[in-house]
């Protein structure tokens, strides 16, 4: 089984705010590994949900919040897909 993880692009500045953003979204994504890595120029938001993830419910949590979130390609997964096709 396969294991979906949403990667969001976000503006989220500091630690507390990440802090209560991740677990607002664990109360809607129980179970959910969701973390923040705000060293990253993009400052990524990583939710692996064992589940589905409702895109506009993240961005709209985020939002509430004061930030901006937008949802990442899986450029990894295609990146891999292309490669494979190619062999």
């Amino acid at each position: 089984m396969m294991t979906q993880v949403a990667i969001f692009r976000t503006n989220v500045s500091s630690m507390h705010a990440a802090q209560k953003i991740a677990a607002y979204l664990s109360s809607l994504y129980e179970g959910a590994h969701i973390t923040f890595d705000l060293e990253d120029v993009d400052r990524i938001l990583r939710i692996a949900p064992g589940g589905e993830v409702d895109f506009r419910l993240v961005k709209g949590v985020v939002s509430t919040f004061g930030f901006q979130a937008d949802e990442l390609p899986d450029e990894i997964g295609a990146d891999l897909n292309a490669s494979t096709s190619e062999r």
